[in-house]
């Protein structure tokens, strides 16, 4: 009985993964750039760029760089976000450009 049961809750979970996981139309897109500096243009370290609606991050590494795919529609807006600058917000109505976001120090 209780192996009957765990095996109608796994399949149940993988259900629910892979219903809720396909979005039919939907296709994945990919945001991607770099972090500047917009005095020095050096790159700027652990900024936390996510999308508005809050469900995707990513932190730039020390190239100033960061990647970050989505199933969100298009637009989406972006945000970027580190204690020693202003905060940054776009509006990206276009996949597969690669976004050069300069921040000024505050």
């Amino acid at each position: 009985m209780r192996v009957k049961f765990i095996g109608c809750a796994a399949a149940l979970l993988i259900m629910t993964f892979f219903l809720t996981a396909y979005s039919p139309g939907a296709s994945k897109v990919t945001i991607s750039g770099k972090v500047l500096d917009h005095q020095t243009g050096e790159p700027i370290v652990n900024v936390l760029v996510y999308t508005r609606a809050g469900e995707i991050e990513a932190v730039t590494d020390k190239r100033g760089f960061f990647k970050i795919e989505t199933w969100q529609e298009l637009p989406v807006e972006l945000q970027a976000f580190h204690p020693k600058f202003n905060s940054y917000k776009v509006q990206l109505k276009q996949a597969g450009q690669d976004l050069k976001i300069k921040l000024l120090a505050k």
